[in-house]
């Protein structure tokens, strides 16, 4: 399956993770200087939930996470990980995923 996971925060990011490791593809949407950081240094990610307790990714590659949802295409699963107040702009434009 391609799941797409808008907002790489402690929820998407471990979710994000967890269902990489279960052998799904996984196209994270982030902005501004969360985006760069997961470009540069990847995800970091710490949880019971993890064998190990830890897993991180480096650096992202374009396919893996991008900055719209117009840029992840479609996908089988769309998971908003956002704060409350984000979901209604972010219903708006999640139509391309």
């Amino acid at each position: 399956m391609r799941i797409g996971v808008v907002g790489v925060g402690a929820v998407g990011g471990l979710l994000g993770v967890l269902w990489r490791r279960a052998g799904h593809q996984v196209v994270w949407v982030a902005r501004g200087s969360t985006l760069e950081r997961l470009r540069h240094e990847g995800l970091n990610v710490e949880s019971p939930l993890l064998e190990g307790g830890a897993v991180r990714t480096g650096p992202l590659s374009a396919l893996e996470l991008v900055d719209s949802p117009a840029s992840a295409g479609p996908c089988d699963v769309v998971i908003a990980c956002v704060k409350a107040w984000q979901v209604a702009p972010l219903a708006g434009v999640l139509g391309p995923m």
